[in-house]
């Protein structure tokens, strides 16, 4: 496993190689996944301004669990080692629901299960994702990698709201919508990284109706076709976010203002590539922490005076 992994490291200490004979105890499990999230979590310090400190360490249960599988799946050099360490990971798993921890991060997951009645599904879901992603190179169309970000993304959004006191089932709805939108940004932004990496999210018939074929990818061809269908695939992920932007009406005001600035970064990069003229292949996007910053003050101050989610009607 490269050295950038996060956890390359801890596998050396919890991975299947090592036979962990005592759970490891439950306070040192805590402040593992917590000093995980401390690490990795891009937006770590507004974690701690915006949600409540006493779902924090919950939360962060769930990133490391979602931080291992994803490296686990991604920063190896063979497919098939990360098929074998995401089989590993979700034997784990189902140990967990049978009550048998031992790796550190189940073991502070297991808490966060029993706190809240968490189902298994959503974290087999993700599973599921990054084992497609060591599977699948190329998606063809819409309704295939929507089916992808129902695996790979949606599930992160279920558990924000168990985690949250949320588990209305009419709230999963628009903040599914915000996780599809999210990760079809990140589709856009990252192409030219996940070209690189032999990867193409993006759907290619989508790509085929202006001209642009598959080994334009390759090339990274900039031209009026690239510019036309990017622009789609923005107009998509806008939608999505918008509609569940709309749907977080009822929520707890920290989870409205949570999910508005989520959506508030993701439109965000939705301009900036816009801005470029969507050259994203000799353009690197990039935000400064100052423009983070300035970016969080503004979704703020609009959600605050009711700009971003109609309260009445």
């Amino acid at each position: 496993m490269p050295n950038a992994s996060p956890i390359a490291a801890d596998l050396q200490r919890f991975g299947p190689l090592q036979i962990l004979r005592e759970p490891v105890p439950l306070p040192q499990a805590r402040k593992y996944c917590a000093s995980l999230m401390r690490r990795h979590f891009p937006d770590f310090l507004l974690f701690r301004m915006v949600v409540p400190g006493r779902l924090q360490q919950h939360f962060a249960n769930v990133f490391a669990f979602w931080r291992w599988g994803k490296d686990l799946a991604q920063h190896l050099h063979d497919p098939r080692s990360g098929l074998a360490l995401l089989d590993w990971w979700h034997r784990l798993l189902q140990d967990c629901y049978a009550g048998q921890v031992a790796h550190p991060v189940f073991v502070a997951l297991r808490e966060t299960i029993e706190t809240f009645g968490i189902p298994r599904d959503p974290f087999a879901d993700l599973l599921a994702g990054f084992r497609q992603d060591q599977q699948v190179r190329r998606y063809q169309t819409s309704e295939e990698l929507l089916a992808y970000c129902r695996y790979a993304a949606n599930p992160l959004g279920r558990l924000f709201l168990l985690i949250a006191g949320c588990p209305d089932a009419s709230f999963r709805r628009p903040v599914e919508h915000i996780c599809t939108g999210i990760a079809w940004v990140g589709f856009c932004r990252h192409l030219p990284r996940d070209v690189r990496a032999g990867r193409i999210y993006l759907p290619l018939t989508h790509a085929l109706r202006y001209g642009y074929r598959e080994e334009d990818f390759l090339r990274r061809t900039y031209n009026e076709a690239f510019q036309m269908f990017l622009e789609k695939e923005l107009a998509e992920a806008e939608g999505w976010l918008l509609a569940g932007r709309t749907g977080l009406r009822g929520l707890p005001r920290w989870v409205q203002l949570a999910g508005c600035l989520a959506v508030g970064e993701a439109l965000e990069w939705i301009r900036r590539i816009r801005a470029v003229g969507y050259d994203i292949w000799s353009r690197p996007l990039r935000m400064s922490s100052w423009d983070k910053w300035g970016l969080i003050a503004r979704t703020w101050w609009q959600w605050h005076r009711g700009q971003l989610i109609p309260q009445n009607g």
